[in-house]
């Protein structure tokens, strides 16, 4: 079985890469042996379309089934550090070496598939904000009538990424 756990987190990999999703890992949970029919796995909610895709396949080439649990990344830790079991996990590359650090995953296991961008997106109409410098891109900031991104306390990747940027800027 933990072949079969290594082909699929081949798969995503070749998936993730040519998509994008803030540096998410692929690990083995220390100690987790996958049912020889069910593989579970906890994952970030931004690779949801991706594994929905390759999951079929897998399914139909392996006989195994996968049992899904999305959340933010934050959130797929803290399932982690109060003992959720799970076959495979994808989370960001921060929350990994806190697991690993904590005895909670296994080190041995560490496999990146990808990374995120981050993007600006403004009203239908309205104007481009500029962001050819950082100076550029913290003026548009402070100019905006509202700027809108995740809550960092709930773990996503982005909001938190996002908020230390604008901290670094002094906004």
């Amino acid at each position: 079985m933990k072949t079969d756990k290594v082909l699929f987190a081949a798969a995503v990999a070749a998936m993730v890469a040519v998509s994008s999703s803030l540096f998410p890992t692929i690990f083995l949970t220390q100690g987790s042996v996958a049912n020889a029919a069910e593989i579970k796995v906890l994952s970030a909610v931004a690779l949801r379309p991706v594994l929905s895709e390759l999951s079929g396949e897998f399914e139909r080439s392996t006989g195994h089934k996968l049992m899904f649990g999305y959340d933010t990344a934050g959130a797929v830790k803290n399932r982690i550090q109060r003992g959720e079991s799970a076959d495979l996990a994808i989370t960001t590359a921060p929350q990994v070496e806190e697991l690993i650090k904590q005895g909670k995953i296994a080190a041995d296991g560490r496999v990146i598939v990808a990374k995120v961008g981050v993007g600006v997106a403004v009203r239908s109409g309205a104007a481009k904000p500029d962001l050819g410098s950082v100076e550029a891109f913290k003026r548009s900031m402070l100019a905006a009538k509202s700027v809108i991104y995740a809550d960092p306390a709930g773990g996503g990747a982005a909001g938190i990424h996002f908020a230390q940027v604008l901290e670094r800027l002094g906004i």
